[in-house]
């Protein structure tokens, strides 16, 4: 598939199979989403990936957006090891997950499953939730 006919495709599911996903295509996800370019190539993120029903009620404890799927990843943002901007220290970390988080959800819908990007999430719960 050419990248704009995958970028006009790939649409935000808000009602998901119970299906599961096989674990090798998540694996083959994640290697996507790895390949995501980050500033000077740091890569300062971590994937939290949840796969399992008691992972995703801990999920809907952070956020009522889960729309009962099978599965997700939390991109996380790892400031510290973030390239900062010198003009004005502006740290790159939030847009290197940004980027990544966009990645997982092209790779996502190229892998013929949906997604959908979810902005909407207590980062404190998260936090508490999955360390």
């Amino acid at each position: 598939m050419e990248f704009k006919d995958l970028a006009a495709a790939r649409y935000s599911v808000r009602k998901f199979s119970k299906n599961p996903i096989d674990p090798q295509t998540i694996q083959d996800i994640l290697a996507t989403a790895n390949l995501a370019p980050t500033a000077v190539n740091k890569q300062p993120f971590k994937i939290i990936t949840v796969t399992t029903p008691l992972g995703m009620d801990k999920l809907a404890t952070c956020t009522p957006y889960t729309f009962h799927a099978p599965a997700a990843f939390i991109v996380c943002a790892v400031e510290d090891e973030a390239w900062v901007r010198p003009y004005d220290n502006y740290n790159m970390g939030v847009v290197d997950a940004t980027i990544v988080a966009t990645h997982l959800t092209l790779a996502i819908h190229d892998f013929g499953l949906g997604s959908t990007w979810v902005g909407y999430f207590d980062p404190k719960a998260v936090t508490e939730q999955f360390n």
